[in-house]
């Protein structure tokens, strides 16, 4: 799946344009003026900048590009998509799982 972002802390408005798998961005779509301007990080032979009048034409044309590419240009995978492979660890069998033995409570 395809996400962007902005850091809120840049003095200009810029998204960053990256795969949910991944933890470094594709491309980016910043403002300039009164105008939006994409510029690809990696995988198009012409980088940019594109020039775009609108934000939501531009998204509609960065999704429609990564979209189909995401598995080839998504990067470094990201730390938690490896922190959840349990590949290596082999399982229980369910009839060798004990239970804790239930007590009674007394009360005082």
């Amino acid at each position: 799946m395809i996400v962007y972002e902005q850091n809120v802390y840049e003095p200009v408005e810029r998204y960053y344009f990256r795969s949910s798998n991944g933890k470094t961005p594709i491309c980016e779509l910043a403002r300039t003026g009164d105008g939006w301007e994409v510029l690809f990080y990696r995988g198009a032979t012409h980088p940019g900048p594109h020039p775009y009048r609108d934000f939501e034409h531009a998204k509609a044309h960065i999704m429609r590009y990564l979209r189909p590419r995401e598995a080839e240009l998504a990067g470094d995978p990201a730390p938690w998509t490896t922190a959840g492979n349990c590949d290596h660890l082999t399982t229980i069998p369910r009839d060798a799982v004990q239970r804790p033995r239930r007590t009674r409570r007394r009360y005082r």
